[in-house]
């Protein structure tokens, strides 16, 4: 899939933070924790733009189109969100109002376009919990908007509770995705595991094409990753449960007077 490089966004990463070696990645936490504050993010976006009648209401989703940085032939730019949101059947930063106001488009394009380095195993755990955890996280945004009355002040307190029951809803997902990994190594069985042919796509001289990372990674499938895909997601959820945080109303109220500003045509600080 041909994607528009945006380079640093706001939010993200400054420059790509490439693993030095092998499995030991190094950006687990910040991708595990970037995540729910990238959902987040994208949830008091879609309230915002109910309330000044922009969107009407999340009708669905739509994959990357954007990301700040190229992976390798090793590291996939793994992205942080769950999915792209649509309203009223266009990416929210497709809407008539994104359009015309340039600093409000690249505001809601940067949580889609945030991304970190991830091993192809790593990756493929991601690709497992976007799949088992793209609809109840939908659903969460989709009755969010429903709340909102459109033409009166976003609601604040609305917002936080449902941050709330997003990162729940994201935590289960990791065990949902555990689930779907073990199911499918027991319905295909395990590849014999070849240490060779291991460092070969595990290490910085890998042969997969990992930017165009799909199920199918080479002929013996995922489950030549064995249970590291299992091992990622619980890492992930551990660090999601014990450091992240919800967001409280402070925080949404600076979102959201952000937001209002560069809906206006003004350039708000923190989006610049």
């Amino acid at each position: 899939m041909s994607r528009g490089q945006t380079g640093p966004v706001w939010g993200g990463t400054p420059q790509p933070k490439f693993a030095p070696g092998k499995l030991e990645s190094r950006n687990i936490g910040d991708h595990a924790r970037g995540r729910v504050t990238a959902m987040n993010d994208i949830l008091t976006q879609v309230v915002f733009l109910k309330s000044i009648s922009a969107g009407r209401n999340v009708t669905g989703t739509t994959g990357a189109k954007s990301q700040d940085f190229r992976g390798t032939d090793g590291q996939v730019a793994a992205h942080r969100a769950l999915f792209a949101p649509e309203m009223d059947v266009r990416n929210i930063a497709n809407l008539p109002l994104s359009l015309k106001r340039a600093g409000l488009r690249k505001a809601l394009i940067a949580p889609q376009a945030r991304t970190d380095m991830l091993f192809p195993p790593e990756n493929y755990g991601d690709r497992l919990l976007e799949i088992v955890g793209a609809r109840p996280v939908l659903d969460i945004l989709r009755t969010s908007v429903e709340w909102q009355k459109p033409d009166q002040k976003a609601e604040k307190s609305m917002i936080v509770d449902a941050t709330f029951r997003l990162r729940n809803a994201i935590l289960r997902a990791h065990d949902d995705a555990m689930q779907k990994s073990e199911d499918i190594l027991r319905r295909r069985g395990w590849e014999t595991f070849d240490p060779v042919r291991f460092r070969k796509f595990a290490g910085p001289a890998s042969e997969i094409a990992s930017e165009s990372l799909e199920f199918v990674l080479h002929k013996a499938g995922p489950s030549q990753f064995l249970d590291l895909p299992i091992i990622y997601l619980a890492t992930s959820k551990q660090i999601i449960e014990k450091t992240q945080p919800a967001m409280d109303v402070a925080t949404v109220e600076q979102s959201l007077d952000s937001l209002q500003e560069l809906a206006s045509g003004e350039r708000a600080a923190c989006w610049r």
